[in-house]
């Protein structure tokens, strides 16, 4: 399956969830499902998380960007 651009990771995600949204943060994502699992890349901090669903590869996904970021 092709990669899948999603958005913005400020304004929609999946399927319009808004997702994160903390002052002019705005992220591109690229979310695709390789397998079972989904696969949701963080273009811009490189940042790469994996999910048996969307909803948990973006939660994920989420952790990290905070844990980069908060680092």
């Amino acid at each position: 399956m092709p990669k899948k651009f999603i958005g913005t990771i400020r304004k929609t995600f999946h399927r319009g969830e808004k997702v994160y949204s903390s002052g002019d943060l705005h992220l591109d994502v690229l979310m695709e499902k390789d397998g079972k699992y989904f696969i949701a890349h963080c273009l811009d901090l490189d940042l790469v998380a994996q999910g048996r669903n969307p909803e948990e590869a973006k939660k994920e996904l989420i952790d990290l960007i905070n844990d980069q970021i908060d680092f």
